[in-house]
């Protein structure tokens, strides 16, 4: 229970640095898993794309989904076990980059997809 004779937190600099330091690693942790998601997705879009036109696109999406669902299973479990660590989180970033690289050619073939000769 707070009294009105203890002061405020922000009025502590030592607090609004600790706060501020804490807030701009956060958001440097969120940039590192958008590349680590990014990068093998801007790499190795061309050969989703080359994948998703030699198979049936379809199969390429369902492939991928399954990959995403598969990894974010594991992470579920893992952190559901107290498993789970930092150097996982960016294993499963890089994974779900490399997924997205498959599933974003084939998702852009969606009327080929949902056409009567793929049924």
């Amino acid at each position: 229970m707070s009294t009105a004779a203890e002061p405020h937190m922000m009025r502590n600099s030592n607090f609004r640095w600790l706060l501020g330091g804490g807030l701009v690693s956060m958001l440097g942790d969120q940039f590192s898993m958008l590349a680590l998601m990014g990068a093998p997705r801007a790499v190795l879009i061309l050969l989703g794309g080359t994948v998703a036109d030699r198979y049936t696109p379809r199969r390429v999406l369902l492939a991928s989904k399954l990959a995403n669902a598969a990894i974010l299973l594991l992470l579920a479990g893992l952190l559901m076990l107290d498993q789970a660590s930092l150097a996982l989180a960016y294993a499963a970033a890089l994974a779900l980059g490399i997924a997205s690289a498959f599933a974003i050619p084939a998702g852009t073939a969606i009327p080929r997809i949902a056409g009567p000769e793929t049924m």
